[in-house]
């Protein structure tokens, strides 16, 4: 599945992801959280790391820390990223302060 990874620090970079729910948890560290986004088929998956790893993007007026995901997402299902939609993603996650 293509997904876009960010690492605090690091620019984002597209890769192949795993294809369950269960290996993304355990890829990002922990139980998945997800934050859809309302203007196309994707959502941020995160976890609550607060306090046990760096900060890595500020979006919506909120930090989100350690490893973050960003993947396709409809109709309430993880799917991959389209390749022009994963471009455009990484660029707008490229700062620290995301904008929508």
């Amino acid at each position: 599945m293509r997904g876009i990874v960010i690492d605090p620090g690091e620019a984002p970079h597209v890769a192949k992801l795993p294809g369950t729910e269960q290996e993304l948890s355990h890829w990002v560290g922990g139980p998945l959280k997800t934050l859809p986004f309302s203007t196309v088929f994707a959502a941020l998956l995160y976890t609550d790391a607060v306090g046990k790893a760096l900060p890595c993007r500020r979006y919506m007026g909120r930090w989100f820390y350690g490893r973050l995901l960003l993947v396709g997402f409809r109709n309430s299902k993880i799917t991959s990223l389209p390749a022009e939609l994963s471009a455009q993603l990484a660029a707008q996650w490229k700062e620290t302060e995301v904008v929508k």
